[in-house]
């Protein structure tokens, strides 16, 4: 079974969203009959597409494994009851652990650790744009953390400069690039060879730091 979205469009594409639902996109003059010899076509591909998906949700559940990505390392998940209501978060010695007033409300448990994860966020966030800020002689006049598939963050016109909580599970390393990037968004608002360049004399190292995203990022969710 597969949703079909009709639009003003000259090819059919076929996409798996992220809860395994089917959907393809085609011309309002392509028939129902067509779109099927297509699907049918793309079996192959669908089907490990599914499964590929469905790994990576797996990988990535971690109430369910036991184990999350924080900051680059792999912590062990610990989940303390505490029936009097108090509720908390704390990450030593490889060890995330969560006290809750219920174990088994995964909700509440998953509630509590964005929380926690956006209040960090925000504190190490602001420290490193402060950080490169003074160092490039910028300012800029906002942030906000947003949970996003694919971007890592952004700089409006305005000087306000966006990031993506995913990050914080990745290095530390790698959140301080993305952070330079964006910061540097601020003096070149392109990605010129002049921006490129500023970038190196800074961080002569960016290449390996951007490819840890291009390699791992699907795999950073927190």
């Amino acid at each position: 079974m597969y949703k079909i979205i009709r639009q003003r469009r000259k090819s059919v594409t076929i996409h798996i969203e992220d809860d395994l639902s089917i959907v393809v996109k085609a011309p309002y003059d392509i028939s129902h009959e067509e779109i099927d010899k297509i699907v049918t076509k793309h079996e192959v591909w669908i089907n490990k597409t599914i499964r590929d998906k469905e790994n990576l949700a797996r990988r990535k559940d971690w109430l369910h494994n036991g184990e999350i990505l924080y900051l680059g390392k792999k912590l062990q998940v610990c989940i303390d009851e505490e029936p009097t209501g108090k509720v908390a978060v704390s990450v030593a010695d490889g060890v995330l652990t969560i006290v809750t007033p219920n174990k088994k409300d995964h909700f509440l448990i998953k509630t509590q650790l964005e929380m926690y994860t956006k209040e960090q966020a925000l504190k190490l966030f602001t420290t490193l744009t402060d950080k490169y800020c003074n160092l490039l002689g910028c300012k800029y006049s906002s942030l906000t953390l947003r949970k996003q598939k694919t971007r890592w963050g952004s700089c409006s016109s305005k000087g306000g400069l966006s990031y993506n909580i995913r990050l914080m599970s990745a290095p530390i390393e790698v959140i301080e690039y993305v952070v330079l990037h964006e910061v540097m968004h601020l003096i070149y608002f392109d990605h010129s060879k002049a921006f490129w360049n500023a970038i190196a004399k800074v961080m002569p190292d960016y290449k390996t730091r951007q490819s840890y995203l291009k390699e791992q990022g699907n795999i950073l969710d927190i």
